[in-house]
C-alpha cells in the first residue's frame, strides 16, 4: 500500500501526473487499487476540501462537496509524510477504517506547493477477516500492534 500511495505521489512530484486530470489520476488510482487488495478505496482531497473518491466495489470514481466533516482532515492535510490515522468511521462505507495518507506536492526541484493529499483507506473488517484467514494458514493468532509499547490482543490470547 505504501509503494503504491510512493508511486502517486512520486509520479506528481516528478510532473508525470497532474492530479487534476481526472482520467490520468483514474488510471494511476485504479492501478493503485487492483495492485492493493486491501484497499476498500483512494480519495484524492484536494487544498479547498473537495474530494474524488475511487472505489475497489465498482472501480467508479464519485465527487464529494467537501472533505471538511471528515475526521481528522486537519491531520491529513498538516505533514507531508505517509501517515496512518484511524480508526476512523466511513460514512461513506458505513465502516470503521484506518487510512494511510501522503501529500501531493507540486512538481519541480524543491517545489512544495500543496496540490492535495490521496488517502487510501483499509476497511477494519476487511483487515480482521485477512487476519482470520492468516491465522488458519499459520495455525496462530495474529493481532494488531497499535503502538509500540502496547498490543491488542484477543480474550483468548490473554
Amino acid at each position: 500500500m505504501r509503494a503504491q500511495l510512493d508511486h502517486i505521489t512520486l509520479a506528481v512530484r516528478q510532473g508525470v501526473l497532474n492530479p487534476e486530470d481526472e482520467a490520468a489520476m483514474g488510471f494511476f488510482v485504479t492501478g493503485a487499487l487492483a495492485a492493493t487488495p486491501q484497499v476498500t478505496g483512494i480519495a484524492f482531497v484536494r487544498p479547498d476540501l473537495t474530494v474524488r473518491r475511487y472505489n475497489r466495489s465498482d472501480y467508479q470514481a464519485y465527487h464529494e462537496a467537501s472533505a471538511a466533516n471528515l475526521p481528522a482532515v486537519t491531520q491529513i492535510l498538516a505533514g507531508p509524510e505517509l501517515r496512518w490515522v484511524g480508526p476512523l468511521w466511513s460514512a461513506p462505507l458505513y465502516q470503521p477504517i484506518l487510512a494511510l495518507h501522503a501529500s501531493l506536492n507540486g512538481p519541480g526541484e524543491g517545489a512544495r506547493d500543496l496540490l492535495g493529499v490521496i488517502v487510501a483507506a483499509v476497511s477494519i473488517a476487511e483487515l480482521s477477516r485477512y487476519m482470520a484467514a492468516i491465522a488458519d494458514d499459520i495455525g496462530q493468532t495474529p493481532f494488531p500492534r497499535w503502538a509500540r509499547p502496547r498490543a491488542r490482543a484477543p480474550r483468548a490470547c490473554i
